[in-house]
């Protein structure tokens, strides 16, 4: 074969080499929008579970807050810090990931947690630590209920993975919750349906 047909020859093969590797790189693209639009679609589906749970968040960072400055008792003081803390985490961890999945959402308090806010924020001393210990326990344990119920039928694996991770700090505050309000002579006669875990992260 003349030099100039090993040249074309060549040539050829690293057309046809060239080619193929830009039909991988397409295939790997549309792959990986496939596998995003997938992932959108899921957050969409459990975008009114997301949407009530942050509501929830919201309430209880705002209680929260709200301790700090009125508890007249030192545990109900730190209680309400906690919850501060840990609610504004979980607050971020939720928004990050509607966000990055493309939900857009209305953050807020409806009006039946704007009026447990309100009740709350007019009570002070011995009284504000009893009613915000009974409402912290009973709120908790309807999240943990949710959680529990609802939980095990969102459609997104991230959202399944946000539940499981969540759950054990709602039980943890559920528990210390009790145990706080017991000082102050709040309600803790709410009772969990199931102490343990019902949702599974996705995979196990």
């Amino acid at each position: 074969m003349s030099v100039r047909g090993l040249v074309a020859t060549a040539a050829g093969g690293l057309v046809i080499a060239l080619a193929a590797g830009s039909i991988s790189q397409l295939q790997a693209q549309a792959t990986t929008a496939a596998a995003k639009n997938s992932a959108n679609a899921g957050i969409k589906a459990d975008s009114r579970f997301i949407r009530e749970f942050t509501s929830d968040n919201l309430l209880e960072v705002s209680l929260g807050k709200l301790a700090e400055q009125k508890a007249e008792n030192p545990a109900v003081k730190q209680f309400g810090q906690r919850m501060d803390i840990d609610h504004n985490k979980l607050q971020n961890d939720w928004l990050s990931v509607a966000t990055k999945n493309g939900l857009t959402l209305k953050t807020g308090m409806g009006p039946r947690h704007r009026a447990k806010l309100d009740r709350l924020q007019k009570l002070s001393g011995k009284e504000f630590d009893k009613a915000y210990m009974t409402l912290s326990i009973r709120d908790h344990k309807d999240d943990i209920d949710y959680f529990q119920r609802e939980g095990q039928t969102v459609h997104s694996s991230q959202v399944r993975d946000l539940v499981a991770s969540t759950l054990p700090t709602l039980e943890d505050h559920f528990k210390q919750a009790k145990e706080v309000g017991a000082k102050v002579g709040a309600d803790t006669t709410a009772a969990l349906r199931t102490q343990h875990a019902m949702v599974k992260k996705s995979g196990t």
